[in-house]
């Protein structure tokens, strides 16, 4: 079904790229060290006709960039890499890094009643774009991997605190410039995923919280949500999208 890609999440955020090295893009339970463990069924008819899972973060690259709150989004994926035990690489003039998760079986569950939400594989896409130009990668992701892929996309948020995420049924910008220019390129519903880095302090700059980075207390919390995301997220080789949504969506670091 196509999208209007009018459509947009109401949002109060705002902010607009300072450079053009990078972008501040707002507008004004499954532990995966299990994952290996997991018993796969013998019958391989349960993997056949099942689309990939695309878990996208959004980011700007390089160092400069790199422990900023706008980039939590490509903390995520390679926390997700980390922890499948698979390193991003790129091909030659691709405008992504990449990774793959490939099970040889869907895991055999009782909790994994819906067969709908589970996918043959997990892939692992780092736009090198700049954010306010991630949607530049959907066009060649759909051509090597199908058209039948289901997205992810993980981006920062200043209306959710740091320490907390939501993860929504179906994707609309939320104000957010990587946002828009991902739905710009993909015409189709996809599920967006809005990790919390808050508001900046009163008197502050849009521009400079969401590039800037956060100091040693924040960053346990970044630490802390991603980890947690990344967990559960991985559980969608098993469990239907609702729980693990409800899931994501509880999720407080900040309380102990």
């Amino acid at each position: 079904m196509k999208r209007q890609r009018k459509r947009q999440n109401k949002s109060t955020t705002g902010a607009s790229p300072t450079n053009s090295d990078g972008d501040a893009s707002h507008d004004s339970t499954c532990n995966g060290d299990q994952l290996s463990a997991f018993r796969f069924e013998t019958n391989s008819s349960h993997s056949e006709h099942k689309p990939a899972l695309c878990i996208t973060g959004l980011g700007n690259p390089g160092s400069r960039y790199l422990h900023t709150r706008h980039n939590v989004g490509f903390r995520l994926v390679d926390a997700l890499a980390s922890k499948l035990h698979v390193k991003l690489k790129r091909q030659l003039f691709s405008p992504y890094d990449y990774a793959r998760f490939e099970p040889p079986r869907y895991p055999a569950a009782e909790e994994a009643d819906n067969q709908n939400a589970r996918f043959s594989e997990f892939i692992l896409i780092r736009p090198r774009t700049f954010m306010n130009r991630s949607g530049a990668v959907i066009s060649h992701v759909l051509r090597r991997y199908g058209p039948s892929i289901r997205f992810v996309i993980a981006v920062d948020n200043m209306d959710i605190p740091a320490g907390e995420a939501r993860l929504k049924m179906r994707g609309g910008t939320a104000g957010h410039n990587g946002l828009k220019s991902i739905v710009h390129h993909l015409d189709r519903d996809f599920w967006p995923l809005y990790i919390g880095v808050g508001r900046p302090a009163a008197g502050g700059e849009v521009i400079s919280h969401v590039l800037g980075e956060p100091d040693a207390a924040e960053e346990k919390l970044y630490d802390g949500i991603i980890e947690a995301i990344a967990d559960r997220l991985m559980s969608l080789v098993i469990f239907d999208f609702t729980k693990v949504q409800q899931d994501i969506n509880s999720i407080d670091v900040r309380v102990k």
